[in-house]
């Protein structure tokens, strides 16, 4: 997404006045500070001692709570890199942000059926071996379940049928490093391409294009 994408989403979002009751001036800074921050794939990677200047807080502590609460909630995902001694990545869900927007993704019951499908892929994937010794499953964020559910109405809307979502997840799953670590970020925006490298034509040209428009 553009960085004038991502000004205008932080405006929509600030100057919303029908957001929850659990949200406060904290929850509200640090949400457009990380939409503002964001790259093309709505990523960003500031450490909480940057999100707590941004945001006029003197102790991180108050940020990495909020933080917490955010992600409890579903509004933001994040991808911890402590052991390598990185900045955790963080992905705003933007489609359960209130931006007040009039426009709403009808969800099918297909786009439903195919989000569980991942869950249940997820749940059977074996453990792996951390550097410290101690095994480690997939941590399925919270906010999650909508956002496959909602990228992938996007994908039946654009035309793909459900068969060609499952082989394409199925591939990613197969062949795409961190599928099932990072979630939905890792398909979103490489749609097309995934399907082309799994044997899909491309029966939509205009695809890619269409891709580039949907929210992360």
């Amino acid at each position: 997404m553009k960085k004038q994408e991502c000004f205008d989403l932080a405006l929509q979002f600030l100057f919303n006045k029908k957001k929850p009751e659990w949200v406060r001036p904290l929850h509200i800074l640090l949400t457009v500070n990380m939409i503002l921050l964001c790259d093309e794939e709505m990523m960003c990677q500031p450490s909480q001692g940057v999100l707590a200047a941004l945001c006029g807080i003197k102790r991180v502590e108050t940020v990495a709570d909020a933080l917490n609460e955010l992600r409890n909630h579903g509004w933001v995902c994040v991808t911890s890199r402590k052991n390598r001694y990185n900045t955790n990545l963080y992905y705003p869900q933007l489609h359960n942000i209130p931006f007040g927007s009039p426009h709403q993704t009808i969800i099918t019951d297909i786009a439903r059926r195919l989000a569980s499908r991942y869950f249940q892929i997820v749940k059977l994937l074996p453990k792996t071996l951390g550097k410290n010794g101690r095994w480690y499953g997939v941590r399925i964020e919270r906010g999650w379940p909508q956002h496959w559910s909602f990228l992938m109405q996007q994908w039946l809307d654009a035309g793909w049928s459900e068969e060609e979502i499952n082989r394409i997840v199925d591939y990613a799953f197969s062949n795409i490093p961190d599928t099932a670590k990072h979630g939905p970020q890792t398909l979103k925006r490489k749609f097309a391409s995934h399907a082309r490298s799994a044997g899909i034509a491309n029966h939509i040209p205009e695809l890619d294009a269409v891709m580039q428009e949907i929210p992360a």
